[in-house]
């Protein structure tokens, strides 16, 4: 299976009170996203599924990065990719849609970050907002683990 890992948008809102989990994509977020749809598919990015955060941010990055690639109907919400996300889930998850060649999963930091860092052995893979990286997951282990293909941050991805 080909694993993408896909940081929400920039939602950055100075004075923001109300629940974070309603806090959605600002203007910058939604204009970079909207770029995202060429290059990924000329890259060949193709996910059966895509799956996403309850949170505001994560739904409307994913409905953003679908529309761009054709894929709104493989749009689904998986509150276990809400913060606290981990590697356990992420196993659970990879289990439930083995028979998705290419699975993609748009949610947050740190979490992000460590899963990624945790599926490839270590190192530090960063997640700024907007970013994405590609990961191919290893067939039949038992936590899961894989090989990091590529990485790319929204500056790359929106051009």
């Amino acid at each position: 299976m080909r694993l993408y890992l896909l940081r929400h948008g920039i939602a950055d809102h100075p004075g923001w009170s109300a629940p974070d989990s309603e806090r959605p994509l600002n203007g910058e977020g939604i204009e970079s996203l909207q770029k995202y749809g060429k290059r990924l598919t000329k890259w060949g990015v193709e996910p059966g599924l895509i799956l996403h955060s309850p949170y505001t941010r994560a739904k409307q990055t994913a409905l953003i990065v679908a529309q761009g690639i054709d894929a709104v109907s493989k749009l689904r919400e998986d509150a276990r990719i809400a913060p606290g996300f981990d590697l356990d889930l992420l196993g659970q998850i990879i289990k439930e849609n083995a028979a998705a060649a290419e699975l993609m999963l748009v949610g947050h930091n740190p979490d992000f970050e460590e899963v990624a860092s945790q599926m490839i052995g270590g190192g530090r893979i960063g997640f700024p907002k907007g970013a994405l990286c590609c990961i191919d997951v290893d067939e039949g282990s038992r936590t899961p683990s894989g090989t990091l293909k590529w990485h790319a941050t929204k500056k790359l991805l929106a051009k």
